[in-house]
């Protein structure tokens, strides 16, 4: 096991290595393999970076980030400004369904939240969003919800503003195609029940995720 000295020495030397990191910068202590960064950067880029190659290091335990980004004037943006520029991002990506994220900026901090189905989507937004000029970081509040959660969630929402009419939602799944099957049932005044299947929805989720997320946001 390395003692702290060597985990410093090696996370010292991991930050020399990282060419977005201006390691002067940067301090570095270890108390019983927990590492602390602190120090100024003048982005939140640099400060995600000296976090990922501290992180790498063989005998890390654990990370306490105390960078504070310091954006040059020339950097320097107001929210509004960010908010546009994280919308604008958003919807270049042709794999997100529309309007799943909310965006809020404070002081350069952004707050993501909403809904994703997959994690791959989630890495890409946070990927993609911190690099924006103007950015002193990200708060993450996305979760990520399966595409038949999805469907189930939005019908209950549905049903309980349908005067009665309880709706079910079920997705057969076939190859690269799914079927989504709504049915409704309302129960009468004599306790006998009325039930409707209302339509079948085929979509694909391989080659055509854009048509299943517009099906998805048409039942929010």
């Amino acid at each position: 096991m390395k003692t702290d000295t060597q985990v410093k020495s090696d996370v010292l030397a991991a930050l020399q290595w990282e060419p977005t990191v201006d390691a002067e910068m940067v301090q570095v202590d270890v108390m019983h393999g927990i590492v602390r960064l602190s120090g100024p950067v003048s982005s939140y880029v640099e400060k995600w970076d000296a976090g990922r190659a501290t992180q790498r290091v063989c005998g890390v335990r654990g990370l306490h980030s105390d960078i504070i980004v310091e954006l040059p004037e020339s950097s320097r943006r107001n929210d509004a400004e960010i908010a546009s520029a994280v919308v604008d991002v958003l919807q270049w990506m042709h794999y997100l369904p529309k309007n799943c994220i909310k965006v809020e900026v404070d002081r350069g901090w952004i707050s993501l939240s909403g809904a994703l189905e997959w994690e791959f989507q989630r890495q890409a937004v946070r990927g993609t969003v911190r690099f924006l000029i103007g950015v002193k970081g990200v708060h993450d509040q996305l979760t990520i919800i399966s595409a038949s959660g999805a469907v189930a969630a939005a019908r209950h929402r549905d049903a309980r503003a349908n005067s009665g009419w309880q709706h079910s939602a079920t997705l057969e799944p076939k190859n690269s195609a799914v079927s989504l099957q709504d049915t409704a049932v309302k129960p009468s005044e004599t306790g006998a029940e009325t039930e409707a299947e209302i339509d079948v929805y085929p979509f694909f989720i391989e080659s055509d995720r854009r048509r299943s997320a517009d099906l998805f946001a048409a039942y929010e």
